[in-house]
């Protein structure tokens, strides 16, 4: 028993350590490592030394990625009018409906 606990506790530090996805930003050169207990990031700087960032903690790997957002997410916008001004309008008020008695059953 206590044989088959070392290998489970052994596989979930393998799992938790050992790096799953990279990822390389092309244009800005950016590089990210993932694991399931931690992250590092590494950012060219330029001429100077690059910025390397280290997150330890869980990181779920279903977690989306922050990046742009999905196109189409934001509302429509349509303008009517045609760039006639609401003075320039005759607003004319609705006609009353004669009250007849085809109008009255229902």
């Amino acid at each position: 028993m206590t044989r088959l606990l070392k290998m489970l506790g052994a596989a979930a530090l393998i799992a938790g350590v050992v790096p799953y996805r990279y990822t390389k930003n092309e244009e800005t050169g950016e590089q990210k490592i993932q694991a399931l207990l931690w992250k590092a990031v590494r950012v060219p700087n330029g001429g100077e030394k690059d910025r390397t960032t280290v997150n330890i903690g869980f990181i779920s790997p279903f977690e989306k990625e922050k990046g742009e957002p999905e196109i189409f997410t934001q509302g429509v916008v349509v303008e009517y009018g045609g760039g006639a001004d609401e003075d320039d309008m005759d607003l004319a008020e609705p006609e009353a409906v004669e009250q007849t008695e085809e109008n009255t059953e229902a």
